[in-house]
């Protein structure tokens, strides 16, 4: 063999190795970054709140790696710790991200679980569709012409502050021709002058566009403060049913209900607690907020709705997969206990709505109603003892599956 044929095999041969090496190290390092205690890592928001009963390896459970350090006794009990930053460290040198731990003393809730009567009405109206108004001159559609959108809210008129559907038709009405609207368009505030025109056959002007002032339905009652003055519920927002507007609360309020049926549901096909309010009549509760998170206020008048005891409320990073426990009423005004699983946990540092997936597994429930159907939006999840989340929404297509929001983002919302 040449020299030349030599050189040539002896580059090969250590290209292929280089190759090699760079293929293993590659290998490893994907291998590392995907293992789970670096996905548990990944895993734990930049602030975690903890009691001083729990010891840090509960809460960092990646530290039990052989090359995972944290710089801080991990066994240690956190009782005279307050506000202290915890650096992991890649064989105790290389750091990989820092927590800051904050001692807190458990949040307590009241689970719910009650069917509950909601009634809303707007602060202002709604405009929920553009029409056309029959003249001598032909159809015109003065909001339409003006710029105004389904979705809306109308607040005042000719500086008149909009009470209702009624009131605004009056304004409409006695407006002589002009109105100048002040309109709130998702956080914009704008305003617009309108010309209402006269309808040919009542002789009354009007803007042609249809407004809604309230809305009502049975819901689930997710939770409340330990001392019971405050509610969260739903889960979700109270939207027009036309424009999925999410409506504004002018006045709201809560009422007790029963379910008297059950739709059941199946894939393709969502389906329904059907019920109905209490025949008396009273409030139980103000509705004060309506969000993405859910409806809020104050409780009262709600003996007998709720449980007497409290139970701690879980942080989202407290979630995992397996087994938990779902809470609702699907049958007269009983609240009852179901099995169910978490069958996925998305990591949340900040508020969001779809923080889980559950799936029903209790078959009382999935022969009752086909697993989770419309009516049982905010019914608590309870893992470990702890009030995990809140049932948000069902999958079309799978009725025994509903994603979740976590209870730590509605917690903050009824807290403020």
């Amino acid at each position: 063999m040449s020299e030349r044929a030599r050189q040539r095999l002896k580059r090969r041969f250590y290209t292929i190795l280089y190759k090699t090496a760079a293929l293993l190290s590659i290998s490893l390092l994907a291998a590392f970054h995907y293992s789970k205690p670096m996905c548990a890592l990944r895993a734990l928001p930049q602030t975690i709140r903890i009691s001083d009963a729990q010891r840090l390896t509960e809460i960092f459970p990646a530290s039990n790696a052989a090359a995972l350090r944290v710089d801080a006794q991990t066994a240690e009990r956190i009782s005279d710790v307050s506000d202290t930053l915890y650096t992991f460290r890649l064989f105790g040198r290389i750091p990989l991200k820092t927590v800051k731990v904050v001692r807190t003393d458990d949040v307590r809730l009241i689970p719910g679980g009650s069917a509950v009567g909601i009634t809303l009405h707007t602060a202002g109206v709604l405009l929920v569709g553009l029409g056309a108004v029959e003249t001598e001159e032909g159809l015109q559609s003065p909001a339409a012409a003006a710029g105004l959108a389904a979705g809306d809210l109308i607040v005042s008129a000719n500086g008149e502050t909009v009470q209702s559907a009624r009131h605004f038709s009056a304004l409409s009405a006695a407006s002589g021709g002009k109105l100048s609207l002040i309109v709130r368009r998702g956080d914009a505030t704008l305003a617009f002058t309108v010309f209402p025109v006269e309808d040919r056959e009542e002789h009354v002007y009007r803007i042609g566009a249809w407004v809604r002032d309230s809305t009502a339905g049975v819901g689930t009652l997710s939770f409340c403060s330990a001392q019971g003055d405050r509610f969260a519920a739903l889960g979700h927002a109270v939207s027009d049913v036309d424009t999925q507007s999410t409506l504004t609360v002018g006045s709201g309020r809560l009422l007790r209900a029963e379910i008297v049926d059950v739709i059941r549901g199946a894939a393709g096909e969502p389906g329904e607690l059907l019920g109905v309010f209490s025949a008396d009549g009273r409030s139980i509760g103000t509705i004060e907020k309506n969000t993405e998170f859910g409806v809020f206020g104050t409780l009262e008048n709600a003996d007998g709705l709720l449980s007497a005891e409290t139970v701690p409320m879980a942080y989202a990073y407290e979630a995992h997969l397996g087994k938990a426990t779902l809470l609702a009423t699907v049958s007269g005004s009983e609240v009852a206990a179901f099995d169910c699983e978490i069958t996925r946990v998305n990591t949340q540092q900040s508020p969001s709505v779809k923080g889980m997936i559950v799936t029903v597994t209790d078959e009382r429930l999935l022969s009752t109603t086909g697993g989770i159907v419309q009516g049982m939006s905010g019914s608590p999840i309870l893992q470990d003892g702890k009030l995990l989340g809140v049932v948000t929404h069902v999958f079309v297509n799978d009725p025994t599956k509903g994603y979740c929001i976590y209870a730590e983002w509605m917690a903050e919302q009824m807290r403020k």
